[in-house]
């Protein structure tokens, strides 16, 4: 059989974690000695898959939690089972040999996703409750006095007697909070087609999201967060910032070499690049006194060192990544020679002219990966706000 017909990933001991035939589609996973779930099986079997399907993790670890409770399950009631995983079989148990319907797994997968969420969310909002009671003068009371709690709007939703329930005043409210949610949204792909997401029909309200994207991100800018708040700042509004781009692909979705990029973004044509983020204050270059140049700062290059993995990996990695995305999310996207970019440091920083020569000298020399300033993306949004309200932006002409 030719080679290329078997995926195989082993971990750095060179121990096999799965194995499958993609012109068969059936294969096995080893759950690793150090997993507490092989004090319940040692393999799964694979049936109808062509790549390591979802829910099952990628070091050998074993089901990720919606299927952890079932085994934990399954275990009370059968000893030493031997776990079939398939995509053509329906759920089943037949003396020791338990399978598991994929459907089915995703089904209970997502459920359990939610119900830790709003655990999560409860939790998080009891712990606001407390802070806002012990130290009012520090923490605000009002969001935590809020009786909401995540999944209670998804929940009526999802119910059609409530659609035929809504009042004017519902109904309003809902219209009044829609472009905020177009605006901070995800955009995670739920279709099978060739990807383009096109953002119509926001008009003058999206110029009012724009003005409070440019005062978050300057008032961000004059403070000193943390690398996780500008992470989760841009993934919420870069599509706004860099508006070439169609969608983000959460990290959560794709494991590299169990690294996770800090996000990648998917243009109009389904082509993706790949995001590291960095701190606007985060120096990028380094002035050496001797031959009177800069070079990369150490936190810069090793955001661009970092950044390289990636892109090796992606290309490594391109059809096993594809496959991924297309079962979770219904997603087409491609991942050939996709580039890489590095948000870091502000373009002030360039204080002479010899900086600026030196740094567009490193930026060019680098090999599809390039230096993007945050107040580059600033200003991008700027000249949004300014082609939308002097009538020129052709998504609000469209």
């Amino acid at each position: 059989m030719a080679k290329n017909k078997m995926l195989e990933k082993k971990n750095d001991q060179g121990k096999r974690i799965y194995r499958i035939n993609r012109e068969t589609r059936k294969g096995k996973y080893y759950i690793k000695k150090e997993s507490f779930q092989r004090d319940i099986i040692t393999q799964i079997d694979l049936e109808g898959f062509g790549s390591l399907p979802s829910g099952l993790w990628q070091d050998g670890k074993g089901f990720t939690k919606g299927g952890l409770r079932v085994l934990q399950s399954i275990a009370k009631k059968i000893d030493s089972p031997k776990i079939r995983l398939s995509t053509t079989r329906q759920s089943d148990i037949r003396g020791q040999t338990v399978t598991i319907n994929y459907d089915d797994l995703k089904k209970i997968g997502a459920t359990v996703r939610r119900i830790d969420s709003e655990r999560s969310g409860e939790i998080r909002d009891e712990v606001s409750s407390f802070m806002a009671k012990v130290f009012p003068n520090h923490f605000d009371s009002d969001e935590a006095n809020s009786s909401y709690r995540p999944g209670q709007v998804a929940a009526l939703v999802r119910d059609e007697k409530v659609i035929g329930l809504l009042s004017d005043a519902d109904k309003e409210s809902l219209l009044e909070i829609y472009p905020s949610l177009i605006q901070q949204g995800q955009f995670t792909l739920r279709t099978s087609k060739k990807l383009r997401i096109i953002t119509e029909g926001m008009g003058a309200t999206k110029a009012v999201y724009l003005n409070k994207v440019l005062r978050a991100f300057e008032k961000k800018l004059t403070q000193d967060s943390p690398e996780h708040a500008w992470q989760t700042f841009l993934r919420e509004h870069i599509l706004t910032m860099l508006n070439t781009y169609a969608a983000v692909i959460e990290k959560q979705s794709v494991t590299i070499g169990g690294k996770f990029p800090d996000f990648m973004l998917v243009d109009a044509y389904g082509y993706v690049d790949i995001y590291e983020i960095k701190k606007p204050r985060t120096a990028v270059l380094r002035y050496d006194k001797g031959r009177n140049n800069y070079y990369w700062s150490p936190e810069a290059a090793r955001a661009i060192s970092q950044t390289e993995k990636y892109l090796d990996e992606v290309s490594k990695n391109r059809l096993e990544i594809s496959d991924k995305l297309r079962r979770k999310d219904g997603s087409e996207v491609n991942l050939v020679r996709p580039r890489g970019f590095v948000v870091v440091g502000t373009r002030k920083q360039l204080a002479n002219q010899n900086m600026k020569d030196d740094f567009r000298i490193l930026n060019d020399s680098l090999k599809n990966i390039d230096i993007l300033f945050f107040d580059d993306l600033l200003d991008n949004v700027k000249l949004l706000q300014e082609r939308i309200e002097s009538g020129t932006d052709s998504e609000t002409n469209a």
